[in-house]
């Protein structure tokens, strides 16, 4: 087993569950907008790497619960494969955005709108 910084995977979208080892792993959707398609997909996904559970938030956002730590980066390529990704709090992926001034913020924010948008 890896070792990981709780608080550094929570802001990457990955939730530590009171389950040694198990992680809830928060999707990012755009307005909680999903295709039909994608729908199969996010099942089989959830099969596979959890218990076969999906969570609906009541913001509109999902979340695939136990989760094992070892398969996130297995998690993510079939995630991305399927037109989906992992919530993150970093911009770009596995960056940390360094805000200079609102305009700086504002850009930032448009370009990851416009990457979650298509």
């Amino acid at each position: 087993m890896a070792e990981y910084n709780v608080k550094d995977l929570k802001s990457g979208g990955f939730m530590k569950q009171k389950e040694k080892d198990l992680f809830s792993v928060r999707l990012r959707l755009a307005g909680g907008y999903l295709e039909a398609e994608q729908l199969p997909k996010l099942a089989e996904i959830s099969r596979k790497y959890g218990r076969g559970h999906i969570h609906l938030s009541t913001r509109q956002g999902i979340e695939i619960p136990y989760v094992q730590f070892d398969d996130f980066e297995k998690l993510r390529s079939d995630l991305a494969d399927a037109g989906l990704q992992v919530a993150s709090l970093f911009f770009p992926e596995g960056t940390c955005l360094d805000i200079g001034t609102p305009e700086d913020l504002l850009k930032a924010v448009q370009k990851e709108v416009a990457m979650v948008a298509t």
